[in-house]
């Protein structure tokens, strides 16, 4: 199995591309699966920190693959969440 670690959201366009293209599909493929254009899955990889979550998620079911949230802080450690210019 691998695993993939993501720490910005652009690190997920070329994770998903090399998915996509591991199962031997193109982006035509894959929005043939997705009912969608081959664009928005042009636009995904370029571009996947503008995804909604409902989309990445269904790429990810169309892909075979889940998405596993793994914690990284010890139990004492204050959560880092961002700051608002993240939201």
């Amino acid at each position: 199995m691998d695993r993939y670690t993501v720490h910005q959201g652009q690190q997920l366009g070329p994770i998903l591309a090399g998915l996509r293209r591991a199962r031997g599909m193109s982006q035509g493929d894959l929005a043939r699966a997705l009912g969608v254009g081959q664009q928005a899955i042009s636009q995904l990889e370029r571009f996947p920190e503008k995804a909604s979550l409902a989309r990445l998620m269904r790429v990810l079911s169309a892909l075979q693959v889940s998405l596993v949230l793994e914690s990284t802080a010890s139990a004492a450690a204050e959560p880092t969440v961002g700051t608002d210019e993240d939201w």
